[in-house]
């Protein structure tokens, strides 16, 4: 039976308002999320390249996000998220993978790596998602020594010596 709506008076549901927005980072924001008893030091080494935060509009910090250069073609991605952030995962993933996407972009690196704890499931599950691939585990590159896995984004193809990637 054909509807007897026209297309004209059938409305689409609201879009819902965002709940997450992005401001600029700075080393308060980092230090909120690890402490200031964690990592001493690490935190002002985050202000070397470009980064976001990322807070609920109600003013919670969810987490902070940047990128670091140890050389000119590749880089070091950093996240940091707070327990809050999982409330709202769907809508911070978004924005990472488009912040991600934009220094890619902005910046011009070949390749982008980061590491992760084999044992925190959500940081890998958002990591696979984000299009990166586990090549190994780096020893002993954790705050504590701990072995950590490293995993890497190539943004732009680039072949090596004819080879491919």
């Amino acid at each position: 039976m054909e509807s007897t709506e026209s297309p004209a008076t059938v409305t689409a549901p609201p879009t819902p308002e965002p709940t997450v927005r992005l401001e600029p980072f700075s080393v308060d924001h980092a230090r909120e999320v690890i402490g200031k008893h964690q990592w001493p030091g690490a935190v002002e080494a985050l202000v070397r390249g470009p980064a976001v935060t990322l807070r609920h509009v109600n003013g919670s910090l969810l987490g902070c996000i940047g990128l670091l250069f140890p050389t000119p073609w590749a880089a070091e991605m950093w996240l940091l998220a707070t327990p809050a952030a999982a409330e709202h995962a769907d809508e911070c993933f978004s924005h990472v993978q488009s912040i991600l996407q934009e220094f890619a972009a902005g910046y011009g690196p070949h390749r982008i790596s980061t590491f992760a704890d084999p044992k925190d499931t959500v940081r890998l599950e958002w990591l696979s998602r984000l299009g990166f691939t586990k090549e190994g585990t780096v020893r002993q590159i954790g705050p504590l020594g701990e072995n950590f896995d490293i995993y890497s984004w190539l943004p732009i193809v680039v072949p090596a010596n004819g080879e491919g990637q």
